[in-house]
């Protein structure tokens, strides 16, 4: 021993510690090698001599603690690593599927039991970095229990960091490799600081934590790490090391399912459960049994949150729905079983508005589902209003067909205000969405937890819908998306109106698809008007992650489907015939008027004339704009009184758009359904006498409305042809006299020479060349119908056509625009966007924290602010209604101000989004009141506040050089700019 101290005085003087190892370690060390600055001792035979593995070493102090706020005590660190270590087993046999496990095992290079071994070692260590000074000293009762500790001065160390630090030399001595940055110890080390959602970055100071990082404490500290760690491998079974290191995906999976462990033990009432039954010392023996304890209460744990694997009955098409397939849904489910293999595949499917598509996809990702062991459905849609609407359609599924409870979550921001899924409101506790669940008869079987519809926590659902949002955030440099990754990992992605997205969100579809592919995800996408370029490079993307480069020669007939099989790589296609519709096409020229708007009101009188005359028959109106609708409806329903003045029977109209109050919004949605949907005739609520919807795009996609005949400003030509699939939808539908056959009339606006022109709001909505290029190629067909489906792909195939250059005049000027945009847009995405799994060196790129937040919007572009409308009396009083009977609550009942849920939801139905250029540089009457400012959904709310005076009149709201009225018909109307 003298000789070793020699060698160590030599090289470098250990701290004081490190001469307690040598003194109290192994004995039969032949050579000792220290490296300079390392508190890391091994011997050439890899012999560790950690205390914290020795049986002869010191036990885990108890004191330590890990949980304290809340509590009635401290709840010890390693109590709380081991909980997470039997979550993670409990997770790994009942919530991981069967893909996923597999999956994860094959990237560790092991076998399943051993990969359920290894894992919740891990999860067992992801907080290891609370024993630290930093964290400690935070709670002054419990650090004053410690004995034997030193204060460490400098810099502060955040707890997940300090794993990341300090983890990886410890994982070296039970057989990790550690040579360099990027060996698998260092990974692990990097996954699990990972665990609050971002990863710190590999840097040198791994390599020696305690001379580069001081703050990890020496002596009495770094002597309990040892311990811990030794205690927590010895009582879980000295897992061995992976067999090979992990890819990018898995890794990124596995710390999901770290946070999702950490999650599930931290509740407080299992904390405070387990508090009462924690061990009275720190030895093996009593570790050992607090696991077990723990391992028996987690599966309860599962099932209050409701998370489980999703199980729906097997069965043909049939089977699963009421009616006879048509004829794709026939071709699909009789292709699809012998298409797909143990492999995931892609299945695109491209057909008319109205032939099924999404019962088919329910269809599809089931039998996709079974077969390669990911039993969960994820359905993604453009807006919260088609969410809303194919929600119910998803959750009658549910019920029909699931085996156990299935709990069924809404994902976009508004879902707590749907009536169908948030039923009763717990009136107590800070607002978060998990204050809601639909637990009404009807969707009682799919109800989803309160647990669930917390934030961030709804994907991990078995079963979810939600705005496409929610899926493509696991695909951004932001905090948290690995753990949006694991919860998609596990189900069947289906994407409805995948045209619908622009060139930032296809760029950013694309990444997310390469990494579904990487998993083994199975993905169901659906469209009636999509790009034949823009399929082939989604399916081209989903295969690349599956390791596959070729680009994909064949495409998806029209109407047809494409399957692209992640095992071989191998796309297979089909063309289908169905039986031939036809859709009238004319376009009527309207002037731009002096304030640069489309003057519709001389056109809209000739077309209604039949309407008018009849009093019979339901038209829709779509306008690209807003306040185009608005103006529209105001022009219409002067017209009308003008007509039907002194008459009771007068035709209904109504005005649908996205700038009213959210509840007055879902009320009349709701309203629009039930009397132009599939089922308006069968209720009765099918308006008998004439009937006008005014709308904007919120009516175009996935909302199954049915008109006797359309009337729509000029739009691209597959958003026309969406807007089209709501004319003469349900061939069940009585047609009035003057309807016989589906008509759609194109409103084109031309300047005061009659050329062609775009009103100054359009191109912020769509892209210039679109609106001409679908002009040109209408005004070409003349009089002549649009066969449906033959000539829907051709059609939009040469409206977006990428190959502009026309041998005789050359490119337009915005058609250079227009790709100039798709550029930029493209280049964002993938600016902001996780490298592809193949190009990951480190876990760092995939959670960078220097993109900001803002910039990394799903929706470029879609900046947008949120409004309430109040109203002040002349006494200053503020109310939320003109009639000043509703105060505007300042505070909530609760102690310091604090809302109830219920008091938030009753402000939050009352939000209004608009345009953030609308509202920029707010003064300081326009902010909410200070007890807002604290709650995290009310706080960024602005109010527009309506002078009320003594005669009751109402006067408009100014917010820097706008004027707002909010109108019970019209909705939020912008007088000024």
């Amino acid at each position: 021993m003298e000789f070793l101290l020699g060698v160590v005085e030599f090289r470098r003087r250990l701290p004081s510690h490190g001469l307690s190892l040598l003194s109290g370690g192994r004995a039969r060390l032949s050579v000792l090698v220290v490296t300079v600055g390392s508190s890391w001792v091994t011997d050439y035979l890899g012999n560790e001599i950690m205390t914290g593995n020795s049986s002869e070493g010191p036990g885990v102090d108890l004191a330590l603690w890990g949980k304290h706020r809340g509590l009635p005590g401290p709840y010890p660190v390693v109590c709380h690593l081991l909980d997470a270590a039997a979550a993670m087993g409990v997770l790994w046999d009942l919530y991981v599927s069967p893909g996923g496990r597999r999956h994860i095992a094959a990237g560790l290079g092991v076998g399943d039991e051993q990969a359920r071994r290894i894992l919740m070692f891990w999860a067992a260590l992801h907080d290891v970095g609370k024993v630290t000074f930093t964290f400690q000293s935070q709670a002054d009762d419990a650090f004053s229990g410690l004995t034997g500790y030193m204060d460490v001065p400098g810099e502060r160390i955040s707890h997940d960091q300090a794993v990341h630090l300090w983890l990886g030399l410890a994982l070296r001595e039970v057989g990790y490799l550690a040579r360099g940055v990027r060996d698998e110890a260092f990974m692990v080390a990097q996954l699990l600081g990972g665990h609050h959602g971002r990863f710190f970055q590999l840097k040198q100071d791994v390599c020696d934590p305690l001379v580069y990082v001081p703050s990890l404490g020496r002596g009495k500290w770094e002597q309990q790490r040892r311990a811990i760690f030794g205690a927590l491998h010895s009582v879980l079974g000295k897992p061995g090391p992976p067999a090979k290191r992990m890819s990018a995906d898995v890794a990124g999976l596995v710390c999901g399912l770290v946070v999702l462990a950490d999650w599930l033990v931290s509740q407080d009432f299992f904390v405070k459960g387990r508090l009462k039954d924690r061990p009275k010392v720190g030895d093996a023996a009593s570790l050992k049994a607090h696991l077990v304890v723990s391992t028996r209460q987690v599966p309860g744990l599962l099932t209050e949150a409701g998370l489980g694997r999703l199980r729906l009955q097997p069965g043909s098409f049939g089977d699963e729905f009421p009616f006879e397939p048509n004829y794709l849904q026939r071709s699909l489910a009789d292709a699809l079983p012998a298409l797909v293999g143990e492999r995931p595949g892609l299945l695109l499917i491209t057909a008319p508005m109205g032939d099924g598509k999404t019962e088919i996809a329910l269809h599809s990702a089931r039998v996709m589902g079974e077969a390669c062991g990911v039993p969960g459905i994820f359905v993604g849609l453009p807006t919260m209003a088609t969410a809303d609407q194919i929600y119910e359609r998803v959750m009658d599924y549910g019920m029909r067909r699931a085996i156990d409870p299935a709990p069924l979550t809404l994902l976009h921001s508004m879902a707590w205000l749907n009536p169908v899924y948030s039923r009763d409101v717990s009136p107590s506790g800070e607002p978060d969405p998990e204050i809601l669940t639909g637990e009404d008869a009807r969707g009682a079987w799919t109800a989803a937890t309160d647990w669930l519809q917390a934030r961030n926590r709804g994907v991990l659902a078995p079963f979810s819908v939600g705005t496409i949002d929610q899926a493509l955030l696991a695909a951004l440099c932001g905090k948290h998306n690995m753990l949006r990754l694991m919860g998609l990992s596990g189900k069947v992605i289906v994407i409805d109106e995948v045209h619908a997205y622009d060139a930032y969100m296809q760029g950013l579809l694309r990444r997310l698809l390469t990494w579904l592919g990487r998993m083994g995800v199975p993905v169901v996408l659906l469209s009636a008007t999509l790009p034949r370029q823009i399929g082939r490079r989604l399916a081209e993307a989903y295969l690349l992650g599956a390791g596959h480069r070729s680009p994909i020669e064949v495409t998806a007939g029209y109407p047809g489907w494409l399957y692209a099989d992640a095992g071989g790589g191998r796309v297979t296609a089909k063309a289908l015939t169905t039986e031939p519709r036809s859709l009238d096409v004319e376009v009527h020229e309207v002037p731009i008027g002096k304030d640069r708007r489309a003057d519709r009101s001389v056109a809209l009188q000739e077309l209604l004339k039949p309407l008018v005359e009849t009093n019979s028959g339901c038209v829709g109106i779509i306008c690209n704009t807003v306040a185009e609708a608005q103006q529209t409806f105001e022009s219409l329903q002067e017209w009308l009184g003008k007509i039907f003045a002194g008459s009771s029977q007068r035709p209904q109209l109504q005005i649908l758009h996205s700038r009213f109050p959210a509840e007055d919004r879902a009320e009349i949605t709701r309203a629009v359904v039930d009397r132009f949907g599939k089922e308006g005739k069968e209720s009765g609520k099918r308006p008998t006498t004439g009937a006008i919807l005014v709308a904007t795009q919120v009516v175009e996609q996935s909302i199954d409305l049915d008109f006797d005949f359309l009337i729509s400003d000029l739009a691209p030509i597959a958003l026309l042809l969406q807007r089209a699939g709501r004319c003469w939808r349900h061939l069940h539908n009585p047609r009035p006299t003057w309807a016989s056959r589906a008509r759609l009339a194109v409103l084109s606006p031309v300047s005061a020479d009659g050329r062609p022109a775009v009103p100054d709001s359009w191109p912020f909505v769509y892209p210039a060349a679109l609106l001409r290029r679908t002009r040109e190629e209408l005004t070409k067909r003349g009089a002549r119908s649009i066969q449906i489906p033959d000539e829907i792909q051709p059609l939009v195939d040469t409206v977006y056509d990428e190959d502009f250059l026309d041998p005789d005049r050359g490119m337009a000027d915005d058609d250079v625009e227009r790709i100039a945009d798709e550029q930029v847009k493209t280049f964002i995405s993938q600016q902001v966007a996780i490298p592809e799994p193949a190009d990951v060196k480190s876990l760092h790129a995939l959670t960078s924290a220097d993109i900001d937040e803002q910039v990394i919007r799903t929706r470029l572009g879609a900046d947008s602010a949120r409004v309430i409308c109040c109203y002040q009396a002349h006494s200053g009083e503020m109310f939320l209604d003109p009639s000043l009977t509703a105060e505007l609550p300042g505070r909530g009942s609760l102690d310091k101000g604090r809302f109830t849920k219920i008091e938030v939801r009753t402000l939050l139905a009352r939000v209004i989004p608009v345009p953030a250029a609308w509202v920029r540089g707010p003064d300081d009457k326009d902010l909410p009141p200070v007890a807002w400012r604290e709650n995290a959904h009310l706080r960024d709310v602005l109010l527009l506040r309506h002078p009320v005076g003594v005669d009751g009149r109402v006067r408009p709201a100014e917010l820097g050089t706008n004027s707002f009225v909010l109108s019970p018909e019209l909705g939020l109307v912008r007088l000024t700019c």
